[in-house]
This record gives structure tokens, C-alpha cells and sequence, in this order.
């Protein structure tokens, strides 16, 4: 559920610019109340996605194939930004159950049938290049 929120957050702050972005977060949880863990995961998900953005965007641009990132449907951008992020920068979560996680988010809200394989591939991609040390 957190994860979920986090990306409709996402979503929506991509919507607005970033001076909008606090009235967009206290707007979205007046209308998507949660419990105080949920909410709590879901904003410690997005800020990390903020203030990491930029290697993040870098590391999916690097972990796609002839891909541009603003050609990637939003809601699969946001997911795989988010599911980055949690892979990179929170150590408490194992990282493949943060793929397993956004591969089942995008079979409910991807924009094409496919888009849970279109994740699924970029994650292992970062994962293979980013999150094992070998």
C-alpha cells in the first residue's frame, strides 16, 4: 500500500513544479489518508526519489535499451524511480522484494499489459549493475 501511494505521489508532483510540490504532498494526503506507517514508508519513498533524482534518473537511463527516460510512459518512470530508490538508498528493505513489489504494482497500473516485463528487465538491469558488489 505504501508503495502504491508513493507512486501517485510521484505522479502527481511530476505534474507540478517543485514550488508546488509541498501544498501537492499535504493536498494528497488529505485525499488519500493512510495509516501512520503506510504514510510514514510512502514519504520517506518519495523524498528519497527527490533528493536522489538525478543519479537516479542516470542509473534507469544507463539500465535501458534505446530508451530516452521522458519517452517512458509516466506511471513506469515513477515505478521504476521509485523501486531505484528503495533498492539503492534504504538498507532495511531487501532489494528484491522491492522488484517483486513494483513487477506486481505494474500488473495493476502499468500502462500496457506489458509494462510489468518492461520493469521487471530495467530492475534486473539496475540490480546486475548498481546493487550486487561483486
Amino acid at each position: 500500500m505504501a508503495r502504491e501511494l508513493g507512486l501517485k505521489l510521484l505522479y502527481q508532483l511530476e505534474l507540478v513544479r517543485p514550488e508546488g510540490h509541498e501544498a501537492t504532498m499535504r493536498t494528497f494526503w488529505e485525499d488519500h489518508p493512510a495509516d501512520t506507517d503506510v504514510e510514514l514508508f510512502a514519504a520517506v519513498l518519495v523524498k528519497t526519489v527527490l533528493e536522489h533524482q538525478p543519479d537516479i534518473d542516470r542509473i534507469i537511463k544507463e539500465s535501458v535499451d534505446n530508451w530516452e527516460l521522458h519517452r517512458i510512459a509516466r506511471i513506469e518512470r515513477n515505478l521504476l524511480r521509485l523501486a531505484t530508490a528503495e533498492m539503492l538508498y534504504l538498507e532495511d528493505v531487501p532489494p528484491k522484494a522491492s522488484m517483486n513489489e513494483a513487477i506486481e504494482i505494474a500488473k495493476m497500473y502499468g500502462s500496457t499489459k506489458r509494462s510489468f516485463q518492461f520493469i521487471n528487465g530495467v530492475l534486473n538491469n539496475v540490480y546486475r549493475s548498481y546493487v550486487i558488489k561483486e
